[in-house]
């Protein structure tokens, strides 16, 4: 589940998250209904929508205001948050398969069962060099 997605994170937003999931227990997700993301024919998304309680709307905006009080990879420079990820504009989801033809879409749909996941730990998706870094 993607929490905040930003261009410019450097060590000290990471720094930043790291402190907010260390201050206590990540929360576990109840997994609610399906969603479908994107465009033929550059893919679907499949993902499953996130049940909101107070316990995630904390840590998301704890996370996104931690973030805020952190410069950019250059000193100079603010981090540059992805608007449809801060609170109030935030449709939490985890995605289930990416890249889904129709037929492939159709064929998914069938085999998906209800399921409550305990979040395992944080991490940094970098889309612009397309990595990972793991933050809890």
């Amino acid at each position: 589940m993607t929490l905040l997605a930003a261009d410019g994170l450097g060590g000290s937003a990471d720094d930043a998250v790291r402190a907010v999931a260390a201050a206590g227990p990540l929360p576990t997700l109840r997994l609610g209904g399906l969603v479908v993301f994107g465009v033929p024919p550059r893919g679907l998304v499949l993902a499953r929508q996130v049940v909101v309680d107070a316990a995630l709307l904390d840590l998301h905006a704890r996370i996104h205001a931690a973030v805020d009080g952190s410069p950019g990879e250059a000193d100079d420079e603010d981090v540059d948050v992805v608007p449809h990820t801060r609170p109030g504009s935030w449709t939490p989801h985890v995605s289930l398969a990416v890249r889904l033809t129709g037929e492939q879409l159709g064929a998914a749909l069938g085999r998906i069962d209800p399921l409550d996941a305990p979040a395992a730990g944080l991490r940094r998706w970098d889309p612009h060099d397309r990595t990972v870094t793991e933050l809890a």
